[in-house]
């Protein structure tokens, strides 16, 4: 097996992962919100999912901008669905994590914070999380961080 041919079979995995998680996430927070009894509004994943799309596409765009070439999201349907699939997962899971009552802008707030990490602290493209690092990364400081501002 080649380079080429590792990663791009990599590459299917990880989107069938997130695929397969994207829609169970979806499934979850549907029958959250109709027969578990979650206690928001509907407003607040449809808000949340609105504000990770704008927040994942907007930096994206800069990037792409700034690295004169074409972003990510263009092209095909399926590259553009693909590509939301990060943003979908945040953004529902945001919306079941943070109780804002009946307030939206904390919502925007840890989105705005948690997809711009990316032009405010990107990290080395050969950093890999080992071991327990999996407990700083940066969304969940971003969002401990809305939170404790809430």
């Amino acid at each position: 097996m080649t380079t080429n041919d590792k990663d791009s079979w990599i590459d299917l995995r990880r989107i069938g992962g997130l695929r397969r998680f994207a829609v169970a996430i979806t499934v979850f927070n549907i029958l959250g919100h109709t027969v578990f009894g979650f206690e928001q509004s509907w407003a607040q994943p449809l808000v949340s999912l609105a504000a990770a799309y704008c927040c994942e596409l907007f930096c994206e765009w800069m990037e792409a901008r700034k690295e004169v070439r074409r972003p990510r999201f263009l092209g095909s349907a399926q590259a553009f669905l693909d590509f939301l699939l990060p943003a979908h997962i945040t953004g529902l899971a945001v919306a079941m994590l943070l109780y804002a009552s009946d307030h939206l802008p904390p919502i925007v707030l840890a989105h705005a914070s948690i997809e711009s990490r990316r032009a405010c602290a990107p990290f080395p493209e050969s950093f890999q999380f080992r071991n327990h690092d999996h407990f700083a990364a940066p969304p969940l400081g971003r969002y401990s961080t809305t939170v404790s501002l809430q």
